[in-house]
């Protein structure tokens, strides 16, 4: 762990050196200061009064409502969410339990909205009132962070629930009025707007107040409000040092909705926007609560606010503020053991989904191979920026290229199951990942299968002495890969729609019933081969001979065809879900 002083010394940040450097942002991005203890430079009397669309770092509020109450006594980090919510989310004894904590971290695992997706248009499902149709997991509670709106939206219920209050109030009298703002100072989503009626009304589209963005930033800094502590030491500790969750031991940690990092100096600072979210909204922040500075930058530019933030942040910081001496976790880090056999092909999945038609575009644009090199080294192979990049071992499950560029961090606690690097997320999926296996024989095998059905005709295999079994098993074959056509139309085209924005569970069962109908159907090409040979009702010469290559050509497309239907995971599946 990093040792920093107990009582460190706030650090006076020079104004005249960083006001230009606030200005040229002024230029691009609506709103760019700093907060240095009880000073807030850059920040005019007009943008205090002016709105900001938060993004998420809304996260950072709910994170202060919610330990509000646990301060008061009505939760705990660690309690069970279903047990709060049982009507909304069901209890799994063979999962682990989603708690408040999960909530806070965006690591409970649920998967990732429809409009998360570049190619899903944003229609009414956002008006929606219930969760029952996004209570789905992609991930194990814990396993890995992503912007999850789902959970945030859980935990907004939860509170309500507890508080036995609506959102905007625990707001106001949480963390509105003790920081000594008025109500309006968060501008909710107008009564006519698509989010109004949502359950992701508290979570998206928020608006603060430039007075918001500077309080928030002020409370990372010192726990105080008008009438003294805003938290218990305890508790506040929770928002600004105790570890949530941790990938490895030598890189950033999550402190709840908060991602604590360090400079090159060592020096600890915290952000709301973390690699393994994808995150990168409309406002960033960066406080170094040690030192008593933060800074702030909201709205659209040529970077996003949060990259932007690090960069300025990063600049003052490695400058301005005295290098500190670090302990960090590096004994913890060489006890880290690989597995022999570490690496394979991996998946951006840093926004996870359980729609089949994004997870074979995953498979098909960013699969790529990690191998093992003989030197302990990594070679990253056939994706993108890292096309054929070796990449050099600093630690266990911890790589770096020769110029720095961080390659990627692997997930200790699932041998290596996930990493993630700048851009995001990765997944192993080993051979199942391999586009070449399972996605690209697809339309060839749906190609052979189809052919089954010249030999439904009857007259026109009279003169060959053509047995009834070939005419059924054209029948079948036809028939199965008929329904499973429909049915694999309907998981890609038509399965977000269904779930999300109609609610009706029902029509997918009704496709996959017809699907895996479909795939049984072919599976009899096998036994029709079996029949057929045994019973040797196969015409003779040449004509006998195309036909026993095409049973055998049949007979492979059938069971590859199966094989891969599996490897998707729609093969045996009923429920939408």
């Amino acid at each position: 762990m990093l040792a920093t002083p107990s009582h460190a010394q706030a650090v006076v940040l020079p104004k005249d050196e960083i006001l230009p450097e606030l200005e040229k942002l002024q230029e691009t991005y609506d709103l760019a200061f700093y907060v240095n203890g009880p000073l807030t430079v850059g920040l005019s009397d007009e943008q205090r009064k002016t709105y900001y669309n938060l993004g998420p770092m809304h996260q950072l509020l709910m994170s202060l409502a919610t330990l509000r109450l646990v301060d008061k006594g009505l939760l705990s980090l660690d309690d069970s969410a279903a047990a709060i919510v049982p009507d909304i989310l069901e209890h799994d004894p063979f999962k682990p339990a989603i708690t408040i904590r999960h909530l806070l971290t965006n690591t409970g695992g649920f998967a990732a909205l429809p409009w998360h997706w570049s190619d899903y248009r944003v229609l009414n499902e956002v008006n929606s009132d219930s969760f029952e149709p996004y209570m789905i997991q992609s991930r194990s509670a814990g396993q890995v962070p992503h912007d999850d709106l789902v959970g945030r939206a859980l935990l907004v219920r939860i509170l309500e629930r507890l508080a036995k209050k609506k959102i905007r109030d625990i707001y106001f009298e949480e963390v509105l009025t003790p920081l000594g703002l008025e109500i309006d100072a968060i501008r909710w989503p107008v009564e006519d707007h698509p989010y109004s009626a949502s359950i992701f009304k508290p979570v998206i589209k928020l608006k603060g107040s430039g007075s918001l963005f500077a309080e928030l930033a002020r409370l990372l800094l010192r726990n105080r409000s008008i009438d003294g502590r805003f938290l218990t030491p305890d508790t506040y500790k929770l928002l600004t040092e105790t570890p949530s969750w941790r990938l490895h031991p030598l890189t950033s940690k999550r402190v709840l909705s908060l991602t604590e990092h360090y400079l090159a100096n060592q020096v600890r600072y915290l952000t709301y926007e973390h690699a393994a979210n994808g995150v990168n909204g409309p406002a960033g922040l960066f406080a170094f609560p040690d030192f008593g500075a933060a800074f702030i930058v909201a709205g659209e530019g040529p970077v996003p606010a949060p990259l932007q933030v690090r960069g300025l942040a990063d600049k003052i910081g490695n400058k301005f503020i005295p290098a500190q001496e670090s302990q960090i976790d590096f004994e913890a880090a060489e006890r880290l053991r690989e597995p022999e056999l570490f690496g394979g092909i991996y998946i951006r999945d840093t926004l996870p989904s359980p729609y089949l038609r994004t997870r074979l575009e995953k498979i098909f644009y960013t699969g790529h191979r990690v191998l093992r090199l003989p030197d302990d080294n990594l070679s990253i192979e056939g994706h993108l920026q890292f096309e054929d990049k070796i990449c050099e071992k600093e630690a266990a499950y911890l790589y770096k290229r020769k110029d720095m560029v961080h390659c990627g961090t692997f997930s200790p606690r699932t041998a290596g199951g996930y990493y993630v690097n700048d851009e995001g997320t990765y997944r192993y999926i080993g051979l199942l990942g391999d586009k070449n296996l399972v996605i690209y024989p697809v339309p060839w095998m749906f190609l052979v299968l189809i052919t089954a059905l010249i030999y439904i005709p009857r007259k026109l295999w009279r003169k060959a002495d053509i047995n009834l079994s070939w005419q059924r098993m054209g029948l079948f074959g036809t028939i199965g890969i008929l329904l499973l056509a429909f049915g694999l139309y309907g998981e890609l085209i038509w399965w977000p729609i269904a779930v999300y924005e109609m609610n009706q569970p029902w029509l997918v069962f009704g496709w996959r019933l017809a699907l895996n109908i479909g795939l049984m159907a072919i599976l009899t090409i096998p036994l029709f081969t079996l029949s057929i040979t045994k019973r040797k009702v196969v015409p003779s010469g040449l004509l006998g001979l195309a036909m026993n290559l095409h049973l055998v050509i049949l007979t492979a497309a059938s069971l590859m065809l199966f094989f891969i239907m599996a490897a998707w995971g729609v093969a045996g599946e009923f429920w939408p879900y």
